[in-house]
């Protein structure tokens, strides 16, 4: 029976969790959400998942949220022994969950605030934002140093995460991977390794140009919505009130 995933192609963290399970030999249902049209805010998704954030998986009873959390879930569920992507070894796991730990709050979280406000259309990025970027590949280039794959030998669920983060990296603000050799190595051996990487990067390359323009026109009203005159409420003729923003003190 297939599992249901919740994603769009464009958000990384769907696209790191399709490579897993391609890998793990594990059908997915792909249930589309685009979060610019507020389809996560729906009643029926809600009560799937109240965080209404993407990827979200569906396994008979159970609920996944967090991409990192799903891709342990899928190892630790549906590992063989020809592929377990996260070891049973506390000590090699402890590895494998500080490179999750590192992904989530240094990686993605520096790309993120650097290339944000360029591809929302509202700034350019800051240089200080960018040497942040920097440091988390140099930082990665380190634990690369001597090993095959970020946690050592074996491929991991880790490899799988960062994989789909360094894509972005280079697609997004076409970093010159090329400067780190051990992260360049790495990642020319994730394409290969990986089912479906070129695919699923070309797709969501192909259809990031629609959501950006979608990202920019949903700021652009954001930010005129902001400009309008506040409305306190309050209205002598009975008429209804105006639907602007209301005024910080009439709440």
């Amino acid at each position: 029976m297939p599992v249901d995933l919740y994603c769009h192609i464009v958000a990384p963290f769907c696209r790191s969790v399709i490579l897993l399970s391609e890998a793990l030999g594990v059908e997915l249902n792909y249930i589309e959400v685009n979060v610019l049209k507020k389809e996560h805010l729906k009643p029926e998704f809600l009560a799937i998942n109240p965080q209404h954030c993407i990827p979200t998986l569906v396994d008979g009873d159970v609920v996944v949220w967090e991409s990192n959390a799903i891709l342990i879930y899928l190892a630790e569920k549906y590992g063989t022994e020809g592929k377990k992507y996260y070891p049973d070894d506390v000590v090699e796991r402890s590895k494998v969950n500080r490179l999750l730990f590192f992904q989530l709050g240094t990686f993605h979280r520096a790309l993120s605030t650097y290339y944000y406000p360029i591809i929302a259309g509202i700034g350019e990025g800051k240089p200080e934002d960018f040497r942040k970027v920097q440091d988390a590949v140099a930082t990665m280039d380190r634990f690369l140093d001597g090993n095959k794959w970020l946690a050592g030998a074996d491929l991991t669920v880790a490899d799988f995460s960062l994989a789909i983060s360094v894509a972005a990296l280079e697609g997004a603000i076409k970093f010159d991977l090329t400067v780190y050799k051990n992260v360049n190595r790495w990642y020319q051996q994730c394409k290969q390794e990986f089912t479906k990487f070129e695919e699923l990067t070309r797709d969501a390359s192909e259809r990031s140009q629609e959501m950006v323009a979608a990202l920019r026109q949903y700021k652009l009203d954001e930010i005129n919505s902001a400009r309008e005159p506040c409305s306190s409420g309050i209205n002598n003729n009975n008429d209804p009130p105006p639907p602007k923003p209301p005024c910080p003190d009439s709440a």
